[in-house]
């Protein structure tokens, strides 16, 4: 049984179509915050016109604009949102996420088909690593 769990894939746990957090980089942060909230995953992809990830908010990131920010409903998502963000692809081990997680002090990551794209195709998040029993 644990050897099977050793072989689970970030495919295998992430979260995808619907339950996918992302915006478009021309939304509001009332949005942005609001489909945050919807998904429940502490966490929003920003997208580009062409639909490739070119940032990430998360809470902590929100709580930062709070302290930053008189009001951060008048900001943009690139004001607030983390560049250039780190990526999985969904063939990768879920045990590997997990250590560039901790690598990186992290609680999630976007899934990439290729290390080529930037179109986000999921989302896994540490929970999700933690309860499949893997560690």
């Amino acid at each position: 049984m644990l050897g099977k769990k050793l072989l689970l894939t970030v495919r295998d746990l992430m979260h995808q179509n619907e339950e996918l957090p992302v915006v478009q980089i021309d939304t509001s942060v009332k949005n942005l915050v609001m489909e945050m909230t919807a998904k429940n995953l502490g966490i929003v992809g920003v997208l580009n016109d062409k639909k490739e990830l070119i940032g990430v908010v998360t809470d902590g990131d929100l709580r930062r604009a709070v302290e930053k920010y008189e009001n951060i409903f008048k900001c943009k998502p690139e004001d607030i949102m983390t560049h250039n963000p780190k990526k999985v692809t969904p063939g990768r081990l879920a045990v590997s996420a997990l250590h560039q997680m901790e690598k990186y002090s992290i609680t999630s990551v976007f899934v990439v088909q290729n290390n080529n794209s930037l179109q986000p195709i999921g989302l896994i998040h540490i929970h999700d690593i933690l309860k499949s029993g893997i560690v």
